[in-house]
């Protein structure tokens, strides 16, 4: 069965693709987590990675790492995520500074003008300063151009603590925020692997649902095999659905990034992320979806019960039904058939008596009886399953109770002949008087 998804049901969207390892590692861009006065989170273009700009990265591959970054930021954001960049300019190359530009260019074109601020501490040459300048649409006496986005050109490193407080940034722009570019892309890769992984669940889930709502409601057997086997189909068919979808191993690896987040010394690129903010974030958006996946996997276990339940239910039907039929054949065949053979004889001593009786019961009344109790059984299983919302089969549930009552009846008028002839033969061989024997069996037929 092909999984659907639900029109009523949440969307997840799931992050863009992790860039390369090249891409990430190079530390070309990072995003630390620091804010400037604006409340604009940080991109930071580092001093010491800015060579890989050009000789170890392309256009194409920091326009998609800014597009990574842009989905990070723009989820921990309350409001349209604005984003603003920091770049030490001051020994950066032509090829450099180009690079960057462009980039950006590209970046504000593509994703809707993103970037509200560019930091630029300038660059130390004359012409190199020139090219940003007219990159920016700036002129010596007035703007070529409406410039693509604020900016801030900043001679040293200090000007900078005007727009950002130096707890935002870090050491190589004179900030003392902490950073590991490595343990971050360690983090990333791990929280966002199972992201992906979350999405992908979450998305088929309805298709699960479906699928158990269409056990539930799926047309019965026709033959007695295949009802003796509905239980397991739809357990096999339950399993291989659950299995596909994944929930279960998704629910494990959730809780281990959570006590990963927990307990963040049993993982060093966990340790060296705890104590920032994006950490506590994590954590709390891990908690959320492990929520969610329980109330997933809940909601699935519910169903399959429900439609476990209604199978077993159908099967238990069956199965009474089957044996009233069965219950009623042997009533015709062998229990009524029994008695109507029978043939009545007056015994003339209580010894013979006795074993005319005993034999009756053994070969005649003990087995009709246990027809008859396992016939009152079936009709109050059969009761039970109609008071569950299963229909009755009327004629099959009067004829077995008819012919119970019909049983019981034939067979007990012989017996009741038997032990009155074996009482009397028993009074008259001890002498007792025939007016005590009388009131004997008044008493019996009064109590019965």
């Amino acid at each position: 069965m092909s999984w659907r998804r639900g029109a009523d049901f949440q969307k997840f969207l799931s992050p863009p693709d992790l860039p390369e390892d090249r891409v990430l590692y190079s530390g070309a861009a990072i995003i630390p987590g620091g804010f400037d006065h604006q409340g604009s989170p940080l991109v930071i273009v580092p001093r010491a990675q800015q060579s890989k700009l050009v000789s170890d990265l392309k256009s194409a591959d920091i326009v998609k790492l800014f597009k990574y970054f842009l989905h990070h930021l723009s989820e921990s954001q309350t409001r349209n995520c604005l984003i603003s960049i920091v770049a030490d300019l001051r020994c950066a190359t032509l090829d450099v500074v180009s690079s960057i530009i462009n980039s950006l260019l590209q970046v504000q074109c593509q994703f809707g003008g993103i970037v509200d601020t560019f930091y630029a501490l300038q660059p130390q040459k004359k012409g190199i300063k020139k090219c940003l300048l007219k990159s920016l649409g700036l002129g010596r006496s007035k703007p070529f151009s409406e410039p693509p986005f604020k900016y801030v050109l900043l001679n040293e490193v200090f000007e900078l603590f005007n727009y950002i407080d130096r707890s935002q940034l870090t050491s190589d722009l004179g900030g003392y925020l902490v950073y590991q570019h490595a343990a971050w892309v360690h983090f990333r890769k791990d929280i966002d692997g199972f992201i992906c992984e979350y999405c992908r669940v979450m998305q088929r889930f309805p298709g699960l649902l479906a699928l158990l709502q269409e056990l539930s409601l799926q047309s019965l057997p026709a033959g007695a095999e295949e009802f003796q086997w509905l239980p397991h189909e739809l357990q096999e068919l339950y399993t291989q659905g659950r299995r596909d979808l994944g929930i279960d191993e998704l629910l494990r690896r959730c809780e281990t990034i959570v006590e990963k987040l927990k307990n963040p010394k049993a993982d060093p690129h966990f340790l060296a992320m705890a104590g920032t903010a994006v950490f506590a974030q994590t954590l709390d958006e891990m908690y959320e979806r492990n929520e969610r996946i329980r109330a997933a996997v809940d909601k699935v276990e519910l169903l399959w019960q429900q439609a476990l339940s209604r199978a077993q239910l159908l099967l238990k039907d069956f199965q009474c039904k089957q044996k009233a039929q069965q219950i009623i054949d042997l009533i015709i065949e062998e229990g009524l058939g029994n008695v109507r053979a029978y043939k009545v004889e007056i015994a003339n001593n209580f010894s013979q008596a006795e074993m005319l009786k005993l034999k009756y019961e053994d070969a005649i009344y003990k087995p009709a009886m246990e027809l008859v109790v396992e016939s009152e059984k079936v009709l109050h299983a059969l009761g039970v399953l109609t008071e569950q919302g299963l229909g009755r089969d009327e004629d099959l549930w009067e004829k077995l109770n008819r012919l119970k009552e019909t049983l019981n009846i034939a067979v007990d008028m012989p017996y009741k002949t038997l032990k009155a002839v074996c009482d009397f033969n028993y009074m008259f061989e001890k002498k007792v008087p025939c007016s005590e024997w009388c009131n004997t069996k008044l008493l019996h037929v009064t109590s019965s």
